[in-house]
């Protein structure tokens, strides 16, 4: 068996690859990140850095009070995700704290999240309408979500180029 025959093709590439061959190809401009920061940056100017602002001071307003911290808190997490949504990815359940966190997002519903989700509903309704701006309504969507539920929430980056040759097990370094 030779080393063609062991190694399956790639899933970018229809063609045979061995993993030298793989990592020796440069990567195209989409594959590298450059849409995701492109995006981002159209987002910062375009209403990103409006949204970060409002509920950085929002957060900070609900940190004066001391029941407020925690509201507070899933107000700055919507205000990093507001700057720059591209590429990250709201991740449901893995640190879920219980019934604690099912009470606070009913409460985070009842004072304004509701209101906040809405905003943002109405805000991916008006970018669906143009094709060019189905990226951001989806980002609206993402935060639209976000919005209606914070609490036992994660935000992750994607990881859309995993080494396939990498072992898990092995240190990195």
């Amino acid at each position: 068996m030779n080393q063609r025959e062991r190694y399956p093709p790639s899933k970018k590439c229809r063609e045979w690859a061995l993993p030298n061959e793989i990592f020796d190809n440069h990567a195209s401009w989409e594959e590298t990140g450059a849409v995701r920061i492109l995006g981002n940056i159209l987002w910062f100017i375009l209403g990103g850095l409006l949204a970060a602002i409002l509920y950085i001071v929002g957060g900070l307003l609900l940190c004066l009070t001391i029941i407020g911290i925690p509201f507070g808190i899933q107000a700055f997490k919507l205000a990093g995700l507001s700057l720059a949504p591209f590429g990250k990815q709201v991740v449901y359940g893995e640190k879920v704290t219980g019934c604690v966190a099912v009470c606070m997002n009913i409460l985070w519903v009842l004072v304004g999240g509701f209101w906040i989700a809405v905003v943002h509903l109405v805000f991916a309704g008006i970018c669906a309408i143009t094709i060019v701006l189905l990226p951001f309504a989806q980002q609206h969507i993402k935060l639209m979500a976000l919005a209606f539920a914070p609490f036992g929430v994660e935000l992750k980056q994607f990881d859309d180029h995993p080494n396939p040759f990498a072992n898990p097990a092995l240190p990195r370094g």
